[in-house]
């Protein structure tokens, strides 16, 4: 069962590391654990600092990242339960030079700059004054890959934070050739977190995926993702990617379940943003590569649905749509009363392309009428 609690202690110090995204199971990072009284108490956060945006190299160490370690290993800590992410660094600097040696303002002792000085020499020897760190926006604020693939997560989490703050990470899945793990609340809602990227060691596309989630509280049904009336074969993770998906997650949230309102049962898509317009919302979704999207809902009593971009079928007490082609079109408008739900799916490839500013301009304004004009937006990103 994936909803029992488990404890948790403070983690400091935490930068990239060959094992750091090796799976959900174990603590891959570079910890110190403060047990004892400074173990995290029962009802308190999670919070992490120093998890790496980059890493700087020193002299004598000359660290190479690619963009996806430090974006793949921020989704595996918030799978695992961490509420905060605090990165180091974020943005890179300049050390400053030394007011109080005018004569020798550049010299490595008289900056602020972190060589450990012992009589035999620096054991990490860093520049006099860059520390760029590889962070996502660089000492002159530009902005490098990773920036933008972080800004997905950042996104989901700016959106949907306060749902996700208030789940809990389950214990360890059984040793499978996937690397996954659920984070469940008290009211069935649940987060779906996959990572199949390891820094330094490419992994395999995993074939015939399927979940079951079941729950200890017998009144929540099973969950099947994607439904058992889907391709036999169900679907095909492939290399180097990492993503979450939502379950049971109320649709409207000025409806409640229990007042009727629909619920997003599941989706083989990642969670975008919700952006609220005098129409009604628009909730985005972005693709993950590779992988057909499947949106399931269980409507109750009082929600209508219209599905312009998906085929509908229905599969006992859910609304399952398929067929989705991702774009900018609307998928599916979901309507109780006055109040109205449109969904959009967007394509995997414009997932790191995202700003929050465009996707408010798309619903409040209809702004962006093709494909081709969102990719005019999002292309001074790359």
């Amino acid at each position: 069962i994936w909803c029992v609690n488990i404890a948790q202690c403070l983690v400091l110090g935490v930068f990239p590391c060959a094992a750091h995204t090796q799976g959900f199971s174990q603590h891959f990072h570079i910890v110190a654990r403060l047990c004892g009284a400074l173990c995290r108490p029962a009802g308190y956060p999670w919070l992490d600092v120093e998890i790496g945006g980059g890493m700087a190299s020193a002299y004598n160490h000359r660290v190479f990242l690619e963009p996806a370690d430090m974006a793949a290993m921020h989704l595996v800590f918030n799978g695992n339960g961490v509420n905060l992410l605090g990165y180091y660094m974020y943005h890179g600097g300049n050390n400053p030079h030394s007011l109080l040696y005018p004569n020798n303002r550049d010299a490595p002792n008289t900056t602020l700059q972190e060589s450990s000085f012992q009589p035999a020499g620096a054991q990490n020897p860093m520049p006099s004054e860059s520390y760029d760190f590889f962070a996502p926006l660089g000492e002159f604020g530009q902005p490098r890959r990773h920036y933008h693939m972080m800004r997905r997560l950042h996104l989901f989490l700016h959106n949907w934070g306060a749902d996700v703050a208030a789940t809990k990470a389950g214990p360890a899945p059984s040793a499978t050739p996937l690397r996954w793990q659920v984070r469940s609340g008290r009211h069935g809602n649940a987060f779906l977190y996959v990572n199949n990227y390891v820094r330094r060691d490419p992994q395999p596309a995993v074939p015939l995926v399927r979940f079951s989630l079941s729950y200890a509280n017998a009144s929540h049904a099973t969950v099947t993702i994607p439904s058992n009336r889907s391709d036999p074969h169900a679907f095909t993770v492939a290399p180097g990617v990492w993503f979450v998906w939502p379950v049971n997650l109320p649709l409207m949230p000025t409806v409640a379940p229990a007042s009727g309102g629909p619920v997003l049962t599941y989706a083989t898509a990642q969670l975008v943003a919700r952006v609220p317009a005098a129409t009604g919302d628009t909730v985005f979704f972005a693709a993950t590569e590779g992988i057909a999207v499947e949106l399931a809902l269980a409507l109750g009593n009082t929600a209508t649905i219209t599905c312009p971009g998906a085929t509908s079928t229905t599969e006992g007490a859910l609304t399952v749509l398929r067929k989705i082609v991702p774009g900018t079109s609307v998928v599916a408008r979901v309507a109780v009363g006055t109040a109205v739900v449109q969904i959009v799916v967007l394509a995997a490839a414009d997932s790191d392309n995202l700003w929050n500013d465009h996707l408010v301009l798309y619903a409040q304004r209809n702004a962006v009428s093709s494909q081709d004009d969102f990719e005019k937006w999002t292309r001074c990103n790359q």
